[in-house]
């Protein structure tokens, strides 16, 4: 006999003993259920609820730390590029730094609007993105004594001045004092200063507000943490 004809045989069967059934026994023979048509039970649901919430915590902490990361690679980046635009004018002018003699960036006179030309005007390059949020975006700071602070008017610091490049410091990020700082071209003549509210963009080594971007005069850029820069890594022209 084919396969094919023993389901018939059985499904004939099957039929044939269901009419024979009384009908009171007919109405207690129940369909199984169907699994298409069953909801979430209460236990089920806040399963679920447990495990998107796991989720979520090991998430947000990674994607805190992916962000952090790399707002710390943009600062660095911005950094570099600035450094790149003191060694071009430094080039350009038989080795000598740009003085800062007004504040505003937008003037030839400031460091900013000095060095802005070798990065087609983009000023954002001369800020670090990590002060988004409650805080003012930071803007980097350039070291007032290489700006002409302790010189005459119309005298320039030379790069060559600094007896160890490695250790002197060009330029570190910090707010200023300021609504706007993208407008503002500041300096900075201190590596601290405990009486003013200072802030320090970069966690350091898991600490929040704890590093700084700094600038070294061989063109080099560290995430340096606080208290651990000197005084004397800025008073290198003198």
């Amino acid at each position: 006999m084919g396969c094919s004809v023993v389901p018939k045989i059985l499904c004939l069967i099957m039929i044939s003993n269901y009419n024979s059934l009384p009908l009171v026994s007919r109405s207690c023979v129940v369909p199984a259920p169907s699994n298409f048509n069953r909801g979430f039970t209460l236990i089920e649901l806040l399963a679920v609820i447990a495990v998107v919430g796991v989720l979520f915590a090991i998430l947000i902490p990674m994607m805190s730390k992916q962000r952090e990361s790399a707002i710390r690679v943009q600062c660095s980046s911005n950094m570099r590029q600035v450094g790149v635009c003191f060694s071009l004018y430094s080039n350009d002018h038989s080795g000598r730094l740009p003085r800062n003699d007004e504040s505003s960036i937008y003037s030839d006179k400031s460091w900013v609007g000095q060095l802005a030309e070798y990065v087609d005007d983009d000023f954002e390059v001369f800020g670090c993105p990590a002060g988004e949020g409650p805080q003012p975006r930071t803007s980097y700071l350039y070291n007032a004594f290489a700006a002409g602070r302790n010189v005459d008017e119309n005298v320039f610091v030379r790069a060559n001045a600094a007896e160890n490049v490695v250790t002197s410091i060009l330029v570190l990020d910090q707010r200023v004092n300021t609504n706007d700082p993208f407008t503002s071209s500041g300096t900075v003549d201190t590596v601290e200063n405990s009486s003013a509210n200072w802030w320090y963009p970069h966690s350091y080594a898991g600490e929040k507000n704890m590093g700084r971007t700094v600038l070294f005069l061989d063109g080099h850029v560290e995430i340096v943490k606080k208290g651990t820069l000197h005084w004397w890594q800025l008073q290198w022209p003198d």
